[in-house]
């Protein structure tokens, strides 16, 4: 939370137009009270939370609402225009995260000519180029729709896209939204529910990092789909420098819910568990078929969810190159894919039979996840060896 400074002695009213903004003074606005921390110019450092410092000159004047309290528990921001009209419109920009698309806090835009020039100078902030990522829905008020808003219980919290949607009874022209991001207003379906449309997986899976009490650090992994090359290779190769790197300290979480894959991203990703000091929890969280049991199996801590259910089978092939060569492969795969099935007969997910089956006659074996758990316990664990 930024450090700021709220007192608000000597407050001085906005004129019909403001252009020479003083730094560190409260100047009143439609009853708000707002505070300048940036001047157009004024060069402004940021550390991101990975301890990279950046700097970058602020388009527009910036500031921040006293007595309000945004998404993250500081004061609402808001930029202000040169030549700022007391009576101009009020873009409210529903920032979003670039990468997810979920609404992150407002930005309020005051004083602007136009939504373009509000928006280019909003962008123009971002010196990283990642202006138009964030920039979510905008909703235009007018000075007292805004102050009506804002006054409305737990605005700041939610996008403020979401003012008409939420019944709130606001004056003619306001409410107006512009966007295609998640956190702009959406359609009802019958029943009254609003439809919101979920953020698209065609970037790939992603390793969410979290600090937690003991200063230590938690991974999560959603392995969600199936293992492809194209897909996850990029992720297998973070997985693994994130296993090889951990401490004793670290817990690292694996969701599963896949089809299986590459039984060679699969051994990427078991080896390294094998490897690391950290430790590594499991869930079966829906269909565990083929790499992806193999996986839920390696882990050190093994969790079965409601409506997980396992399939296993002897590995499929495609190799090419010379005859000898195509036999030594072959015999190495045979050798191999046995050793992970009778792993699983090690902790008691399948029988012996089941993977003289899936062996001599290439069987698929399902069992349900409720058969799985009465034959390992709801949760099972083993102790970390080297292969």
């Amino acid at each position: 939370m930024q450090d700021r400074n709220n007192n608000i002695d000597n407050v001085i009213p906005l004129s019909p137009f403001d252009s020479d903004w003083v730094k560190d003074v409260a100047y009143s606005f439609a009853d708000l009270v707002i505070k300048i921390e940036y001047l157009a110019g004024d060069v402004r450092t940021k550390v991101t939370s990975s301890g990279l410092v950046m700097a970058g000159v602020m388009p527009a004047a910036y500031g921040y609402i006293l007595r309000t309290t945004d998404a993250h528990g500081e004061e609402i921001d808001m930029y202000l225009a040169p030549m700022a009209s007391v009576d101009a419109l009020v873009y409210v920009i529903d920032q979003v995260d670039p990468e997810t698309g979920t609404f992150d806090e407002h930005k309020v835009m005051f004083g602007f000519s136009s939504m373009e020039e509000a928006i280019h100078t909003y962008c123009g902030v971002f010196g990283d180029g990642t202006g138009p990522d964030r920039l979510g829905a905008i909703t235009i008020f007018s000075k007292e729709d805004f102050v009506t808003w804002l006054s409305t219980d737990g605005a700041a919290l939610r996008p403020a896209s979401f003012y008409k949607a939420e019944g709130i009874i606001s004056k003619a022209g306001s409410g107006v939204t512009v966007g295609k991001r998640p956190c702009q207003e959406k359609p009802r379906d019958e029943a009254g529910g609003v439809i919101v449309e979920l953020t698209s997986f065609k970037e790939g899976p992603k390793i969410k990092i979290v600090s937690n009490e003991a200063g230590s650090f938690e991974y999560h992994l959603h392995l969600y789909s199936a293992l492809k090359v194209e897909t996850w290779s990029n992720v297998i190769d973070t997985l693994c420098r994130v296993l090889d790197l951990a401490t004793d300290k670290d817990i690292v979480h694996i969701h599963i819910a896949s089809p299986g894959g590459y039984v060679s991203l699969m051994g990427r990703i078991i080896s390294a568990i094998n490897r690391t000091k950290a430790k590594v929890i499991t869930y079966a969280e829906g269909c565990v078929a083929s790499a992806a049991t193999a996986i839920w199996a390696s882990g050190h801590e093994r969790h079965i969810c409601p409506g997980a259910y396992f399939m296993q089978h002897m590995s499929s092939q495609l190799l090419l190159g010379k005859t000898t060569d195509i036999a030594a492969k072959s015999v190495f795969a045979v050798k191999y894919i046995e050793t992970r099935l009778n792993h699983l007969v090690d902790i008691g997910l399948f029988t012996q039979d089941e993977i003289n089956d899936m062996v001599d006659k290439s069987a698929d074996v399902y069992i349900s996840g409720r058969e799985a758990v009465n034959r390992v316990g709801k949760v099972s664990t083993r102790l970390i060896t080297q292969e």
